[in-house]
């Protein structure tokens, strides 16, 4: 039985804009609740983390390699989506300049593409497929992977055999969803722990 603790990097100061690819860092209080949640983690007998390749996710995954003694793994595949033209903009703003994309995206669902950037599709497909690996290719010590909302929402959607990645469960910053199962088609959500 596999363990694995899917966490939001910490709370930056893009929380209210669409923000994939950005070099956004962590804030001070988004530092202060990944320390919280770190000490949490310790208790969890974490062997391995790994971490998308963005500022704010690696200072998180590096406060909590800290605490817990680890190395930490940098992997592409957990990025958040490529919001494309929708980057480093608030919804509002999204609305008045591409209100065809809106429609779209309230339509289309999975197989919306965000402007000059990427499917929803091709994006669960990348995120499953980093999941599967963590089955595939580690041993069945607890793992941290320390990503994005987006990815986090993907992976439930999957488990949870949703039409939309968009759903009506929080993953707030610093924020741990748990995930137990033999392989990667029996898993379920033990819990979500949100950031204290």
């Amino acid at each position: 039985m596999k363990t694995i603790y899917l966490i939001r990097h910490g709370e930056t100061n893009n929380q209210d804009i669409f923000d994939s690819q950005s070099s956004a860092l962590l804030n001070q209080f988004g530092k202060k609740k990944v320390q919280q949640l770190a000490k949490w983690l310790k208790q969890q007998a974490i062997t391995q983390i790994y971490a998308s390749p963005l500022p704010r996710t690696q200072t998180t995954a590096e406060i909590i390699a800290q605490i817990l003694g680890l190395s930490i793994t940098i992997d592409k595949q957990w990025l958040e989506i490529d919001f494309g033209n929708f980057e480093g903009k608030a919804f509002q703003e999204i609305i008045a300049e591409y209100p065809k994309y809106v429609k779209e995206l309230c339509t289309l669902g999975d197989h919306f593409q965000y402007p000059k950037g990427e499917a929803i599709y091709t994006f669960k497909d990348r995120v499953w497929s980093a999941f599967r690996e963590l089955f595939i290719n580690t041993r069945d010590d607890p793992i941290a992977v320390i990503t994005h909302k987006g990815v986090i929402q993907a992976i439930l959607a999957k488990i949870l055999n949703t039409p939309t990645v968009f759903l009506p469960i929080r993953i707030d910053p610093a924020s741990c969803t748990v995930l137990k199962g033999k392989n990667e088609n029996d898993v379920i959500i033990q819990h979500i722990k949100s950031s204290v």
